[in-house]
């Protein structure tokens, strides 16, 4: 089974993450920055795949922040990174995309639309 960490500030949020995708592989939800920098950083802590939404609340690192800080380790430079974010307007996926994810989920999350890219860059289906 595939591993996905989430880091998301919502707790409605990460729920409906978790029952979204949670018969298709193991999510682990994070809603502290910090913390999941650390859990990333410990040996044998290895995710196929990270969900970071991109506004984490006042005062925490902000998601592109914090996707430009797992991009300077070794072992998650080739990781895929999906942005999810209620940044919906034009233009917003291609900033992002151009900030170094590899994919874009807008909210609120529509299933088929998290399927499509989760299928895409780690094979899940």
């Amino acid at each position: 089974m595939k591993r996905i960490l989430y880091l998301e500030d919502d707790p409605i949020n990460a729920y409906v993450i978790q029952k979204q995708v949670g018969d298709l592989a193991d999510v682990v939800i994070f809603t502290d920055p910090d913390k999941a920098l650390e859990k990333l950083s410990a040996p044998h802590a290895l995710f196929d795949m990270l969900l970071i939404d991109i506004h984490l609340g006042e005062g925490v690192m902000d998601g592109v922040t914090f996707c430009q800080q797992i991009r300077q380790m070794p072992a998650y430079q080739k990781v895929h990174t999906v942005a999810v974010t209620a940044f919906a307007m034009p233009g917003d996926m291609e900033h992002l995309l151009s900030m170094g994810f590899d994919a874009y989920v807008s909210k609120p999350i529509v299933r088929a639309q998290l399927l499509n890219v989760l299928a895409k860059v780690v094979k899940v289906s």
